[in-house]
């Protein structure tokens, strides 16, 4: 049993969770009882990102085994992947009773706060967790991810100053890129010519010990200079960019035709179920949803819609997308029981975030690609489609660090190509639901422009009766790229872009070669929104 053990652990540790899966159920069958495969076979599962596997895993294991730490610390932690909060924070609360000097449960609880919009609550809890870690480690680079997640705190209570000097302070003791481009996005000010010398050299030596040691330190450096250049010298920080996607590219294993066959799945799980309507009109009344490409400004509009007190900041929320796939898209012929099942579970979550606020809203762009699914489930819900210019968007995305969560950012030629699919999937939502009342569209180009006449047709439609507060509006904090860019002022510097001229072709080639595949399937797009930003 040891061997067989020890086995799936290197299989884990060299990333190979298939093989890992494959022979801990194997020895299950033959050891049924055996707690330490089960709680392998649910970390498997979470690796792999089957997070309600790994629940139904732990859940089966929990009543015979109360007081587990680990089994309760791991349990809060999927159920805060799902956005199940509330009972998150059972777990890991329990966990902490249970063993309060292990520093996991405290990270992840500062992380439901800070979803929860409870900064101060997050503070202490991400505070004591790095006092266990220090007690614990020699060395601040193990748990950077807390120290990450306690810059957020600082820039979510607009304490720059605070963040500066609690970033210079884990520098000063040995230096990690990743916290460099946390002070350049926060604070170039702080950047000291000797700070800055040391990291060109340190690029240039290239001395990294392994190739995964290298990524994670090349390309958060690479991003940190780019962004320090950016208004400096816009040729150096544009091949500081691409140095950092070209890192990110050359790991990736990104499959293009996974997401335009699941677009296609969409439109066709759609025709099977566009005649049902759920029996609750009124289901999802306090509800409002900002769909669009990511860097499209959903997180903008979000800072104005709940610049007030009456709408809660759901943030990216990845409720709706997992409901429908596990109730809907996984389905040969959904019900309409089924649609109302997603319906009441998206509110059920949606209803604790909120708390005392009158209305949510989820800004999670790809949400666009279930619109239709939101319109059945939901009917009584608002929803804002937030459109831009494509090019300035293909260089806003390449210019953030995505690497698994938008992994198509890394090439102009992948960009371009997502683009035509997001095309594709508007004009199919338009010939099926867009224009219906509870739909509207909005050009990010007049948002900035036109900021208070665009305010007050938002606040009218989505029936806000609360006054705007600019001031409410820039403390808003977004756990996304734009975290630090939103608190800023409105402005319109982030239009017509002139970055990367000589990738605009690649951009355009792709686009429109996978725009070729999609008038193939009968996808019309002379009728695209989109047709005004191509002239």
């Amino acid at each position: 049993m040891s061997t067989s053990i020890s086995q799936i652990q290197q299989y884990i540790s060299n990333n190979q969770f298939d093989k890992a899966l494959n022979i801990c159920k194997l020895n299950i069958k033959d050891n049924p009882k055996n707690a330490v495969l089960t709680k392998l076979l649910a970390h498997i599962y979470g690796l792999k990102e089957a997070y309600m596997k790994a629940i139904e895993v732990l859940e089966g294991l929990i009543n015979e085994f109360p007081n587990d730490f680990d089994l309760n610390n791991n349990l809060g932690f999927y159920y805060f992947k799902i956005e199940e909060f509330e009972k998150a924070s059972f777990f890991l609360n329990k966990a902490k009773d249970i063993n309060p000097s292990i520093a996991a449960p405290y990270q992840n609880l500062g992380e439901i706060f800070m979803s929860l919009r409870q900064f101060n609550l997050a503070e202490n809890e991400l505070d004591l967790c790095l006092e266990i870690n220090a007690k614990n480690h020699s060395h601040y680079f193990i748990y950077m991810p807390t120290l990450l997640l306690r810059i957020q705190v600082y820039i979510a209570k607009k304490d720059k100053e605070g963040a500066t000097n609690f970033i210079l302070k884990y520098l000063l003791m040995s230096f990690h890129s990743e916290l460099f481009l946390q002070l350049v996005q926060i604070n170039k000010n702080a950047v000291t010519e000797s700070l800055l010398a040391f990291c060109t050299n340190l690029l240039n030596k290239n001395t990294f010990q392994s190739s995964m040691e290298k990524f994670q330190h090349l390309v958060p450096l690479c991003f940190a200079l780019a962004y320090y250049f950016e208004k400096k010298d816009q040729n150096k920080s544009e091949n500081y960019f691409v140095q950092a996607n070209l890192e990110i590219f050359s790991i990736q294993r990104l499959r293009l035709i996974d997401i335009q066959n699941q677009q296609k799945k969409i439109m066709n799980m759609f025709e099977k179920i566009k005649s049902l309507e759920v029996n609750d009109r009124t289901c999802g009344i306090n509800n409002y949803f900002i769909v669009g490409m990511p860097r499209s400004g959903t997180t903008l509009l979000e800072s104005i819609i709940t610049a007030n007190d009456e709408v809660f900041a759901g943030g990216e929320l990845n409720a709706m997308s997992l409901l429908t796939k596990i109730n809907i898209l996984s389905k040969d012929q959904p019900t309409l029981s089924e649609l109302e099942i997603v319906g009441r579970e998206y509110l059920r979550i949606t209803n604790f975030l909120k708390q005392e606020y009158q209305s949510l809203v989820d800004k999670m762009p790809m949400n666009f690609s279930y619109l239709g699914f939101i319109h059945k489930c939901l009917p009584a819900a608002k929803t804002i489609l937030i459109i831009r210019n494509p090019w300035d968007i293909a260089i806003s995305l390449f210019k953030q660090r995505y690497i698994t969560n938008i992994a198509y950012s890394s090439s102009f030629f992948n960009i371009g190509v997502q683009i035509a699919n997001f095309e594709a999937m508007l004009i199919y939502w338009q010939k099926s639901i867009i224009n219906q009342k509870n739909i509207i569209i909005l050009r990010y180009e007049d948002l900035v422009a036109e900021l208070a006449t665009q305010q007050s047709k938002i606040y009218d439609y989505l029936g806000i009766k609360q006054s705007y507060d600019p001031k409410i509006r820039e403390k808003f904090f977004a756990k996304t790229a734009s975290m630090t860019q939103v608190q800023s002022n409105i402005h319109q510097t982030s239009i017509k872009k002139s970055d990367f001229t000589n990738k605009f072709n690649e951009y355009f080639d792709a686009y429109s070669s996978q725009k070729e595949y999609w008038i193939r399937n009968d996808i019309k797009f002379e009728d695209s929104l989109l047709n005004i930003y191509k002239n």
